[in-house]
């Protein structure tokens, strides 16, 4: 059976998670690029994603995955943020960035969306680069609730209680490997690491055939892309 990965962007570059479906072996690695995540010694065949992938275009602005991811979220619906519209990645100036997204759009771009425009990039071109691995978009808070029996967590994921809330169903959902594993890295925040392995979670529900889209017929953007959020 193969490798399989879930992938957080941090502040280093991305942190992976990790996982041989048969031997349910759990490994951790924190790379510069999306790129090696997908070329690592593992070579995952599927890998889930915080970071959008279908995105929505001058036409249609607003993608209706993230107003359903935040309608089932509820406390934790701020987690979801818009995507900037694909005419606007590649901009390299947030003021650049934000007036031509108003222009096109009459809507501003949150420097949240700006910050991730870099890594969207990366995200496209390994699409491009390596169209046999599976690679799906997927919402940590969104899986931690599919996990937690359908029920946002209530806690930020930040808070002490809130990391230890999204251990205790990681390591449930993990079992020994998980919980004997070392998750602090240098550089790496436990929440990412964390969001890792909700990512990593949706990969085997892909792999098993078992995973829901949000919405469950997703549209496609400009570039044929499904605008969707697996969990």
């Amino acid at each position: 059976m193969p490798w399989i990965a879930g992938a957080d962007g941090c502040k280093g570059g991305w942190v992976a998670a990790f996982l041989q479906s048969d031997s349910g072996e759990i490994r951790v690695e924190v790379v510069p690029s999306f790129a090696e995540v997908i070329s690592s010694i593992h070579r995952p065949s599927v890998i889930a994603v915080d970071m959008p992938i279908g995105l929505p275009s001058t036409s249609a602005p607003r993608r209706a995955c993230d107003a359903e991811a935040r309608k089932r979220l509820g406390p934790r619906r701020s987690s979801v943020f818009s995507p900037p519209v694909r005419e606007v990645v590649g901009v390299a100036a947030y003021g650049e960035a934000n007036g031509m997204s108003k222009r096109l759009t009459g809507k501003g771009l949150s420097k949240q969306a700006f910050y991730i425009m870099p890594k969207i990039s990366e995200v496209h071109e390994a699409l491009v680069a390596e169209p046999t691995c599976n690679i799906r978009e997927c919402h940590p808070e969104v899986s931690f609730m599919a996990m937690n029996g359908e029920v946002p967590l209530e806690a930020y994921k930040r808070t002490p209680e809130g990391q230890r809330l999204r251990g205790v169903l990681l390591a449930r959902e993990f079992g020994t490997g998980f919980a004997k594993l070392n998750v602090v890295h240098p550089g790496v925040a436990l929440d990412d690491v964390y969001d890792a392995f909700a990512c990593l979670w949706t990969a085997r529900r892909i792999l098993q055939g078992v995973a829901r889209s949000l919405p469950a017929t997703p549209p496609r953007d400009a570039l044929g892309l499904p605008m969707q959020i697996v969990y």
